[in-house]
Formats: C-alpha cells, structure tokens, sequence
C-alpha cells in the first residue's frame, strides 16, 4: 500500500529553512547539474512505515504542490531527506491519533476524507466534459452583446406621468377625456393637472427615472416607446388613464469588452459546469442502482 499526504505541516516546518538556503546557492551551473535526489526512479520506494510504502513520485509531488515546480526541482538532497523524514512522522503522528481520538471523531474525519475524495474525483471528470468550444472569443463577445447593460452600456430616460388616483367611473368619463382631447396641444403635463383638478378630478403626476422593477410590463412598455420632449397620446391600462412625457435621455457607454472578458469567462464556465453536472449526474443516477430506506 502507498501513501501520499498533500497537506503536511511538519514539511513546512522543516522546509521553509532549508528552501531558503537552497535558493541562495542556487545557480544556472546547479540548474544544468542539479543534485542528486534520494532516487533517480520516480516509482522507487523511499521508505517504508508499517508497511506502508513512500515513492519519490510521491514526494515529488508533495514538493510541487506545496512549493512550485521550480523551488521542488532544486532543493538538494538534505532537504528532500527532510521532506521525506516529515511525511513518516505525520503519518506516524495519524495513525497515533486514531488510536487516541474518539471513534465519532475518527468516523467524521472518514466521511469528510470520502467526501473530499469524491469532489476531486468529481472535479476532474468534469473537466474531461466540457465543451472548450462555449468559451470561445465569438461566444463571450455574443454574451458581452446581449447583455450589454450588465456591464454599464444602459440608457436613462427620465419621465413624468399623469394619471388618476382610482379607475375613472363611466360617469366622469366622457368629462375627462373631452379635457385631454380639448389640451392635446398643451406642452406640459403640470397644466393638464391643474386643469383636471379645477374639475374634481383626482389625479397625481410622477416624476422620475425609468425602471422596468416599478412598472408592469404593459405601463413600462408604453413610457420606454416615447418620444423625448412630447406629451403621449391617452393610454387606458387597467383601467387607468396615463399620458406620459420623457423628459430627458441619457446614454452611458458599458465597459470595454477587453475589461470584462475576464469575468465573462468565468460565468461562462460556471454555466457550462452547471448544465454538464446535470447532464452528467442524470447518465450516471442511469447507470446506479438505488435504494431509499424509510419511504
């Protein structure tokens, strides 16, 4: 059985002097002629503990992950001795532990070391799943496109709006409608008002910017449709009269593409991750045989 362990703190410790020093007499002479590691076969067995065999591809691997390719390939052979010393100790140190700790706490860590197993498991299967082709420069540039707002590329329009308080009844109607008919020429809404107000009529004018959050859609539709600067013809929507004006129009520039394909990216490959898990959780659950208790 082998035995490789990827996070060691003792490593750490033994190490950190001993890379420093190595890095101090590192050199392009040693980079071309670097010592002599514990083995020059990368399955060879370093050593064994209870059995348990440690492999110099093992501890390479270790020293990569913990240090970089370039600080592992030029440590000498004291500091990978030491290395190799710390892996024996923490493995000596685990087995210690899970004679001395609680059985629940030995299961918790079990069912957590499974876990994690899965998730990396997990993690490089996906990534032989997905499609490289969703990440090309057409697809982020066709993403940066249809949601140009997401990145600041918006218009603002501010608007007022001129309507009653409660639906008309059918008996003020005709009323009301011969007021607008008679000021349809009228250029602002504040002077329809007071003339609708002269005839007891309940009405309230709005001011403000343009957000499709405030607005059913119907009512947002028929103000963004406007044009800058002329009151609107009547529009009944749920049974309410609007006259509606933009009043101003500002157009703000989104953010470079350069600037945000980055970020365009990585929604990108969450998406795609998130379709291919489904996909491929459903073949698998397919392909397993399950079995619920206490149903």
């Amino acid at each position: 059985m082998k035995i490789f362990k990827s996070s060691i703190w003792l490593t750490i410790v033994c190490l950190l002097s001993a890379c420093d020093n190595a890095a101090n007499d590192y050199s392009p002479a040693t980079q071309a002629q670097p010592e002599k590691a514990v083995s020059d076969v990368a399955g060879v067995v370093l050593a064994t503990i209870d059995s348990v065999e440690v492999t110099k591809s093992q501890l390479d691997l270790l020293l990569i992950n913990m240090f970089g390719k370039y600080r592992a390939m030029k440590m000498d052979s004291d500091s990978r001795q030491r290395a190799l010393d710390s892996v024996l100790a923490s493995y000596a140190l685990s087995k210690e532990a899970a004679r001395e700790l609680s059985v629940e706490k030995v299961r918790f860590i079990e069912e957590e070391t499974r876990v994690y197993r899965e998730n990396l498991l997990i993690n490089a299967y996906m990534q032989t799943k997905m499609n490289a082709a969703a990440l090309s420069n057409e697809n982020i540039k066709q993403y940066y496109e249809k949601n140009i707002e997401s990145f600041g590329g918006k218009t603002i329009k501010e608007y007022q709006l001129l309507t009653t308080r409660e639906k008309l009844s059918e008996e003020s109607w005709d009323e009301y409608m011969a007021i607008i008919a008679a000021n349809k020429n009228e250029e602002k809404l504040q002077t329809i008002k007071q003339k609708l107000e002269k005839k007891n009529f309940e009405v309230q004018l709005h001011a403000g910017v343009l957000n499709k959050d405030l607005f059913n859609a119907r009512l947002y539709q028929f103000i963004d449709s406007q044009a800058l600067n002329k009151i609107s013809e009547i529009s009944f929507i749920d049974g309410k009269p609007y006259l509606v004006e933009i009043t101003n129009v500002e157009k703000l520039k989104a953010k470079p593409l350069a600037e945000v394909r980055d970020n365009i990216r990585k929604t990108l490959v969450l998406q795609q991750l998130k379709k291919t898990i489904k996909e491929q959780s459903a073949k698998a659950l397919a392909n397993s045989k399950i079995v619920y208790r206490n149903r």
